[in-house]
């Protein structure tokens, strides 16, 4: 894959997953707003992904990328003030990997629709064969899932705080419209228990947020 946090040039790229009881609006507009203006120092990108209502429960409201200067490890810091009070926020430093990048362009909002896979690795595999296994599947997740126009690949090399979930690895994949997720995830019907099996082999469980995507960049942000 194409390592590094490629997005305006940032060294760094952290993870953010909110989960504001009670205040999910309120969190999601004070993000939009504050982010549409500006975006902190240090803080070279940004992409606010506000989870979409699903049949269950989803254990996050929403989640927020960051592409950071390394020389500005403060960067987050400025983001609690506008975060409601006793909102949940487990936060991961990752190695972006950039597997497939052919759009839907981004934007705000990026159009059509996004997913955002956190995954914990099986307990009986070290860390080295989890990304060893994760790195073979890329090749047969590119073939099989015809409808991705974007797939990007974060590996967790930190997580705070120590309750945190402990994800190893975020997939995330972006369809140019719904339908596209929903009929052109797979290239065959067979090809699906052929994921299930490949990505059994190296994931114990997983989490899927669908997810609509605002992404500004320092020098484009767009005025609130």
């Amino acid at each position: 894959g194409r390592a590094g946090a490629a997005d305006a040039g940032a060294d760094m790229k952290q993870i953010l997953f909110l989960k504001a009881d009670g205040a999910a609006q309120a969190l999601q507009d004070s993000l939009l707003t504050r982010f549409g203006r500006s975006l902190p120092a240090g803080c070279l990108a940004a992409a606010v992904n506000v989870v979409q209502p699903g049949p269950e429960p989803a254990p996050w409201d929403l989640v927020l990328e960051l592409w950071l200067d390394r020389r500005s490890p403060a960067a987050p810091f400025a983001l609690f003030g506008l975060i409601p009070a006793g909102t949940r926020i487990a936060t991961c430093v990752v190695e972006e990997l950039v597997e497939k990048d052919a759009g839907p362009a981004r934007g705000w909002p990026t159009p059509g629709i996004k997913m955002i896979v956190p995954w914990f690795g099986r307990a009986d595999l070290t860390a080295g064969e989890l990304r060893r296994r994760w790195d073979e599947h890329v090749p047969l997740a590119n073939r099989i899932h015809v409808g991705v126009g974007r797939y990007v690949r974060n590996w967790v090399e930190q997580r705070s705080p120590a309750d945190a979930p402990p994800y190893q690895g975020i997939a995330m994949q972006s369809f140019a419209t719904e339908a596209d997720l929903h009929e052109r995830l797979f290239d065959t019907q067979d090809d699906v228990q052929v994921i299930l099996d490949d990505v059994a082999e190296f994931i114990a469980g997983h989490v899927a947020l669908v997810v609509v995507e605002y992404h500004t960049r320092a020098d484009d942000a767009p005025a609130a």
